[in-house]
């Protein structure tokens, strides 16, 4: 998983913590093992890119909060 990913899951609380043993619990694993979240994750920064790609005329990151629902942050 990209290292960035990483760092943003750990501030998000996920456990992040190098498990190799399979029979560990998922809470334990966190998102560091599943390859659902790293789809989730990858999902995210296409549509990002996506829109920053297409903003022009418009400033992408207000695009990018509001597609997100964050645009009265």
């Amino acid at each position: 998983m990209n290292e960035r990913i990483k760092e943003l899951a750990k501030q998000a609380g996920f456990a992040m913590e190098i498990d190799n043993d399979p029979n560990s619990p998922p809470g334990w694993w966190g998102a560091g093992h599943d390859p659902t979240f790293e789809k989730f994750a990858e999902l995210i920064v296409r549509e990002c890119a996506d829109i920053a790609k297409t903003a022009a005329p418009y400033s992408s990151d207000d695009l990018i909060l509001k597609r997100f629902g964050f645009d009265n942050v």
